[in-house]
């Protein structure tokens, strides 16, 4: 979902979205939601406020087929 790059490897620039929420995690208790936007998201509440953080993880949890959102690239680039 994400397109070809070539111009770098990115494995190295990669921060997972496990990775994320441990660091919101050592401030905040996140509860798996169960809303559903009908896009690729998967949602967590704090538990100490009204947030919900959405997490779209395209390299562990690949876009399912039905997918209608467009992704842009850091380098500006819109991928379908």
């Amino acid at each position: 979902p994400l397109g070809e790059i070539s111009e770098h490897d990115r494995g190295l620039a990669l921060c997972t979205s496990e990775e994320v929420r441990d660091i919101i995690r050592k401030h905040h208790e996140l509860v798996p939601a169960t809303e559903d936007s009908g896009g690729p998201a998967r949602y967590y509440r704090m538990e100490d406020s009204e947030t919900r953080v959405g997490f779209i993880s395209p390299h562990s949890h690949n876009f399912c087929s039905t997918c209608n959102r467009v992704r842009v690239t850091v380098e500006g680039r819109l991928l379908l």
